[in-house]
């Protein structure tokens, strides 16, 4: 690794240097706190101090991620390396950061090789401003890269340790508080994070105890009584969202299906006291009953505990193995849920073993599940909302154009004014002779240049495709067909994926329907600019609101909507879809 680390150097208005910054923090507490502002503030004071051009455009964080363990290279570390990797951060950039333990806090050989990507893979420079040192990609001669290197080293072994030793004594603490419980102490915790939500401590001028509020106390009974009645999870949080119910934590927005089958798998509630999930992998094991006041039942707990044993993604109690092929996904790359694009997970049901589909979103950055819904709720009601479908509805509006045209006549007036510029630094370098300012200028008009060439012939390409797919009347009679057919064929499946790749770019899914899109489609409705069409979904505990807005390969919008059940009553149409055009925008 060659390193050099001195004083940074005067700021140089000549040469104006290109900067990034990454920021981390290891607390999800820090996010309310002053930790990311302070962070920002700094990196915007030193680069403008040191001469540094900051482009914000490009932001890299790591907000309430450890990096003892190397986590954050998963995440918006990671990212910034990508972003090297992909040519998107130049050589001989700098990557401003508050300390050397922000990048990492791993052992010094993994500190240390991580430097050494960054400075002798990359070119970078790297801008500690908590101590106002650099470290650069070239050292004039060994002994300048010998010392950088101990100072390195030395950076890292302060903060590894720092980190280990906080680690100690958390597990000493932990230790005492278990020998405490071993004894028959009740600790009192002040801190509502460190108690079951249903469970508060009252502190008194003598002593403290543990209590149950009567409404927290009817929530828990309440999610009980559901399971044992058979009510799954899904159906459980979505009816606390419904109702409002308090999640009764600060951080904890809304109820999930995840809080729900925990709360039914936990014993808490019915007295006892067991270790968390990372004690049990670390091989501690005890039940200690008693320890909390009593809020269920066992019987109620064990029939809670048996109905969602069902379920045998979670816990089945008697293996039932899927059946049949798995099904195609016939929305393959063209679905989107919330604004993420799908995966398509099937799984054998808990009755019979025949396979079911759910499109899944997933957070790549967040590593979590974000939102999932049934084939058996989408799939039937997509293809209900496009039955009444013609082929001038795919057109575009007659007072819109083609989205792709669009961005074409936009990127086309950048281009022009790229080009502008390029002339006008060309002019100025034979005028005034070379300059780094401008060169450097050039470079990034030139590379600009380079990428709206590319997306204008992309974009070109796809207005000729579209033109080219004719009015899709053969596709949509062939569609139409398929309404009653049995979609766990998958004959039939690959047929309409066929067909929909023909005709369709993408579809929106969303199972919200804001206030306002629901007005319009009301008021759609009445003006007779829509249809109503028969919903194919019966008429049960799952049958969920959704909107799926389909975008055709010509241009036109279709938008489907299953609107409350409510709503319809009023309209006098009960069970029926809305399905027409509709301004969301």
């Amino acid at each position: 690794m060659a390193v050099k680390a001195k004083q940074t150097p005067p700021r140089d208005d000549s040469a104006t240097k290109m900067a990034f910054s990454y920021i981390r923090f290891s607390s999800k507490k820090q996010e309310h706190g002053s930790s990311l502002a302070r962070q920002l503030q700094a990196t915007r004071t030193y680069c403008k101090a040191n001469g540094l051009l900051l482009d914000e455009r490009l932001s890299f964080q790591d907000l309430g991620v450890s990096a003892f363990r190397g986590k954050n290279r998963e995440r918006g570390l990671g990212e910034f390396l990508a972003a090297c990797d992909a040519g998107l951060i130049p050589p001989g950039s700098a990557l401003v950061v508050e300390a050397l333990d922000r990048i990492s806090r791993q052992r010094p050989r993994a500190v240390a090789g991580l430097l050494s990507q960054l400075l002798d893979g990359y070119g970078l420079e790297v801008h500690l401003t908590g101590i106002k040192k650099v470290l650069y990609p070239d050292s004039p001669t060994a002994a300048d890269e010998g010392m950088d290197l101990l100072l390195v080293v030395m950076l890292a072994v302060r903060a590894s340790e720092e980190q280990e030793t906080k680690a100690e004594r958390l597990k000493a603490a932990f230790a005492l508080k278990r020998k405490q419980v071993s004894n028959g102490e009740i600790l009192m915790e002040t801190n509502p994070g460190k108690m079951p939500w249903w469970i508060t401590c009252v502190v008194g001028e003598k002593d403290s105890k543990l209590v149950v509020p009567k409404e927290r106390e009817k929530v828990v009974r309440q999610i009980y009584k559901w399971t044992a009645d058979g009510v799954t999870a899904p159906v459980i949080a979505r009816r606390l969202r419904e109702q409002g119910v308090d999640t009764y934590r600060a951080r904890t927005k809304q109820w999930t299906v995840d809080r729900v089958r925990d709360l039914i798998r936990s014993r808490a509630p019915e007295g006892f006291l067991e270790p968390t999930v990372k004690s049990k992998r670390r091989g501690l094991e005890y039940s200690i009953p008693g320890y909390y006041p009593l809020v269920i039942d066992t019987e109620l707990a064990s029939k809670a505990r048996l109905a969602m044993s069902g379920n045998r993604k979670f816990g089945r109690t008697h293996e039932i193995r899927g059946t049949g092929e798995r099904p195609i996904n016939f929305l393959r790359k063209i679905i989107r849920l919330d604004g993420r694009w799908c995966n398509y997970q099937p799984h054998p049901n808990g009755k019979d073993g025949v396979m079911n589909g759910y499109y899944t979103s997933y957070d790549k950055i967040s590593g979590k599940y974000m939102g999932t819904i049934s084939a058996m709720l989408l799939e039937p009601t997509l293809l209900a909302g496009l039955s009444e479908l013609k082929p001038e509805d795919m057109a575009p509006e007659e007072n819109k154009l083609d989205p792709a045209a669009l961005e074409i006549v936009r990127h086309q007036s950048r281009l022009a004014e790229v080009k502008k510029g390029l002339a006008g630094i060309l002019k100025a370098i034979k005028q005034a002779g070379y300059r780094k300012t401008l060169t450097d200028e050039m470079i990034i008009l030139e590379g600009e240049e380079e990428e709206l060439k590319k997306k204008i012939d992309s974009l070109s390409i796809r207005v000729r495709s579209i033109a080219a797919v004719g009015s899709g009347k053969m596709e949509l009679k062939e569609l139409k067909s398929f309404l009653d057919a049995d979609l766990r064929d998958n004959a039939v499946r690959k047929q309409i994926a066929d067909l929909l790749k023909r005709l369709v770019e993408r579809i929106d899914v969303s199972c919200q329907i804001p206030d306002q899109v629901r007005g319009r489609a009301i008021r759609t409705l009445v003006a007779g600019s829509a249809v109503l069409v028969p919903d194919p979904v019966p008429a049960n505990y799952w049958r969920r609101v959704v909107s799926i807005v389909v975008h055709f390969r010509r241009g036109g919008r279709r938008v489907i909507l299953r609107l409350p059940d409510a709503s319809m009553a009023k309209l006098k149409a009960p069970n029926m879809l809305f399905s027409g055009r509709l301004n969301l925008e």
